[in-house]
C-alpha cells in the first residue's frame, strides 16, 4: 500500500522574479543548444531566479553542462532564497530524495510549505503527500486532504493522485474504492504516470470497476512509455504470460529490457531468464550468464538460485555442484523457497556438499513458510530440473509419461518433496 512521493516538478514560469530582456528559453523546456544554455547561465549569474532554476535543472540531468546535481541544488536554493516558488517546490524535492542534498524531511516541509502559501500547485501537493505520510511532520490526512484538493483545483495530476491515494487507502476517509478511480482517471489524465500504473492494476483486479484487460494494458503503456518502472514490470508479466491472450515475447523482451534500463535487478534476471530460453531473442547462455551475474550482484535472490541451477547442470558454465551450492545457499539465506528445495535436496544427496540429513531437513521445513511459494512460480523455476531429476530417480517418473515427453514439474515437485521428507528421520517429538 506505499504510495509513490510526487517527483520535483519541472520549471516552470510562476512567480517570474527577477527578469532579464536578454534571450532564454520558454519556461517549459530546457535550452536547446549551446549558445542558450551559456546565455542561460550568464543570466543566472547575474541574478534571474527563471535561469537559476534553469541551471538547476540542467546541473541535475548534465544538459549542456557538467553532470553535478549538488551544483544543481545550489542553483534551486539561490532562486528558493528570492522567494521563487517553482524553485522552493524542487529544492524541496531534492531534499525528499536526497538527490544533490543529504535526505531532510523537515527542510522538504519548509520549502513545500513555502511554495504552497504562495499557491503553487507543486508545492501545495507536496506538502499534502509529507502530511500523507508523515515525513517532515506529524501524520495529519485532514491536512494532507486540503493541500491535495488546493493543487487538484489547479488540475494538478499529483494534487489529484493524492486525493486518489487517500480514498484507495482509507486514509482519514472511508475506503471507496471508486472514488479512487475516478481521481485516478483525472490524474492519468492530466500526465501522471503514477495514477496510470495504479489504474491498470485497478483494470487488471477489477477494483473499483470491471476487470478488462485490454484497458490495463493501455494505462500500463501510457504510464511505461512516461517512465514508471512498476508499469513497465507489468507489461513484461502480461505480455509473457503462457496463458495470457496478448502473450507477445517481442514486446516482453523490449520492456523488460526498459526496466534493465532503470537498474531494476528483477528485470534483469528476467531478461537473462529470456536469453538462456531464447524467448523473444536468440538464445544465447553466456549473456544470461552475465546478466544472473549482475542481478545476482545486485542482492536478487532468483538470480543468485539461477546461477545455482546453471552451475548445477553446467549449462553454459562447467558443472560444478559446490559453486552450485554457494549460490543456492545465498538465494535460501533470502527467503528464495525454490533454492531452500534445491539446498535440502544437494543435502539428502551429497552433491556439492557434505550430506546431511539433518540439513535437508532444516531447509525442507524453512521452505514451508517461504514468502515465494506457489505452483505457478516453482513450475516456472524447477521446469529445467524436471527431465534431469527424473532421469536420475525413476521414482519420480510419472504414471503414463512417455519416453521423451517433458514431466509436469509441479507433479515432479511434489513427489521430490515425498520422496525427500520419507528419506528422512524425524525429530524426536514426532515431527517430520
Amino acid at each position: 500500500d506505499s504510495v509513490t512521493v510526487p517527483a520535483a516538478p519541472e520549471p516552470s514560469s510562476a512567480g517570474a522574479g527577477e527578469s532579464s530582456d536578454e534571450a532564454l528559453p520558454p519556461a517549459d523546456r530546457m535550452p536547446e543548444s549551446a549558445e542558450e544554455a551559456e546565455n542561460c547561465r550568464k543570466l543566472a549569474e547575474r541574478g534571474d531566479v527563471h535561469a537559476q532554476l534553469l541551471m538547476g535543472s540542467m546541473c541535475l540531468i548534465g544538459h549542456f553542462v557538467d553532470y553535478d546535481p549538488e551544483a544543481g541544488a545550489v542553483w534551486y536554493r539561490m532562486a528558493a532564497r528570492k522567494g521563487f516558488a517553482p524553485a522552493m517546490s524542487s529544492l524541496a524535492g531534492l531534499y525528499v530524495s536526497g538527490f544533490g542534498v543529504r535526505q531532510d524531511y523537515g527542510e522538504a516541509f519548509r520549502w513545500y510549505q513555502k511554495a504552497a502559501e504562495q499557491g503553487f500547485a507543486a508545492g501545495e501537493s507536496g506538502l499534502g503527500e509529507l502530511y500523507r505520510s508523515g515525513h517532515g511532520t506529524a501524520q495529519n490526512f485532514s491536512e494532507a486532504m486540503k493541500w491535495f484538493r488546493k493543487a487538484a483545483e489547479q488540475e494538478s495530476a499529483e494534487g489529484e493522485f493524492g486525493i486518489a491515494c487517500l480514498y484507495l487507502l482509507g486514509q482519514g476517509v472511508r475506503r471507496d474504492e471508486k472514488k479512487a478511480f475516478s481521481w485516478l482517471m483525472k490524474s492519468a489524465g492530466h500526465g501522471a504516470p503514477d495514477a496510470a500504473d495504479c489504474l491498470g492494476d485497478m483494470y487488471v483486479s477489477g477494483r473499483g470497476g470491471t476487470k478488462n484487460l485490454e484497458e490495463a494494458v493501455k494505462w500500463y503503456r501510457k504510464a511505461a512509455e512516461d517512465g514508471n518502472l512498476p508499469a513497465q514490470k507489468s507489461l513484461v508479466r502480461i505480455y509473457s504470460g503462457k496463458d495470457s491472450p496478448v502473450r507477445d515475447e517481442g514486446e516482453a523482451l523490449k520492456w523488460c529490457r526498459e526496466a534493465v534500463m532503470q537498474g531494476d535487478a528483477e528485470a534483469e534476471n528476467t531478461l537473462a531468464f529470456m536469453y538462456e530460453r531464447g524467448t523473444g531473442v536468440s538464445k544465447d547462455l553466456g549473456e544470461a550468464l552475465s546478466l544472473y551475474r549482475d542481478a545476482a550482484d545486485q542482492g536478487n535472490a532468483e538470480a543468485m538460485a539461477n546461477l545455482g541451477r546453471l552451475y548445477f547442470f553446467g549449462t553454459g558454465v562447467p558443472e560444478d555442484h559446490e559453486e552450485s551450492a554457494k549460490w543456492y545457499r545465498k538465494a535460501a539465506e533470502r527467503g528464495f523457497g525454490p533454492a531452500r528445495l534445491a539446498l535440502a535436496m544437494m543435502y539428502s544427496t551429497g552433491n556439492g556438499v557434505r550430506k546431511d540429513p539433518a540439513e535437508a531437513r532444516k531447509w525442507l521445513r524453512a521452505d514451508a513458510g517461504d514468502g515465494f511459494s506457489g505452483p505457478e512460480f516453482y513450475s516456472r523455476f524447477f521446469d529445467s530440473f524436471s527431465d534431469v531429476l527424473v532421469r536420475n530417480n525413476p521414482e519420480l517418473r510419472q504414471d503414463g509419461q512417455e519416453d521423451g515427453e517433458s514431466p509436469d514439474s509441479i507433479e515432479v515437485l511434489r513427489r521430490m518433496c515425498a520422496m525427500l521428507r520419507e528419506a528422512m528421520p524425524g525429530d524426536s517429538d514426532g515431527k517430520s
